[in-house]
Protein backbone atom coordinates (compact mmCIF):
# COMPACT_ATOMS: atom_id res chain seq x y z
CA UNK A 1 0.00 0.00 0.00
CA UNK A 2 1.26 3.69 -1.19
CA UNK A 3 1.52 6.18 1.50
CA UNK A 4 -1.78 7.76 0.00
CA UNK A 5 -3.99 4.93 -0.14
CA UNK A 6 -3.00 4.85 4.16
CA UNK A 7 -4.10 8.22 3.93
CA UNK A 8 -7.46 7.79 2.68
CA UNK A 9 -8.05 5.19 4.97
CA UNK A 10 -7.05 6.66 7.80
CA UNK A 11 -8.99 10.06 6.69
CA UNK A 12 -12.04 7.45 6.10
CA UNK A 13 -11.53 5.62 9.35
CA UNK A 14 -11.94 9.20 11.63
CA UNK A 15 -14.81 10.01 9.78
CA UNK A 16 -16.85 7.09 10.21
CA UNK A 17 -15.24 6.85 13.93
CA UNK A 18 -16.90 10.48 14.46
CA UNK A 19 -20.36 9.38 12.87
CA UNK A 20 -20.15 6.07 14.71
CA UNK A 21 -19.46 7.44 18.26
CA UNK A 22 -22.45 10.52 17.23
CA UNK A 23 -25.31 8.00 16.96
CA UNK A 24 -24.03 5.84 19.73
CA UNK A 25 -24.25 9.29 21.93
CA UNK A 26 -27.86 10.16 20.18
CA UNK A 27 -28.67 6.41 20.81
CA UNK A 28 -27.38 6.62 24.69
CA UNK A 29 -29.63 9.74 25.31
CA UNK A 30 -32.65 7.92 23.65
CA UNK A 31 -32.07 5.34 26.16
CA UNK A 32 -32.03 8.17 29.14
CA UNK A 33 -35.71 9.88 27.75
CA UNK A 34 -32.99 12.86 26.59
CA UNK A 35 -34.31 13.03 23.32
CA UNK A 36 -37.18 12.21 21.18
CA UNK A 37 -38.09 9.40 18.19
CA UNK A 38 -38.55 12.02 16.15
CA UNK A 39 -35.00 14.15 17.02
CA UNK A 40 -33.22 10.93 16.16
CA UNK A 41 -34.57 10.26 12.87
CA UNK A 42 -33.67 13.95 12.32
CA UNK A 43 -30.43 13.32 13.56
CA UNK A 44 -29.41 10.02 11.84
CA UNK A 45 -30.42 11.82 8.59
CA UNK A 46 -28.73 14.81 8.89
CA UNK A 47 -31.01 17.31 8.43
Amino acid sequence: MGLLALGFFGTFGTIYGLIALNRWKVLHKIEHGEISYEDRATKFLGK
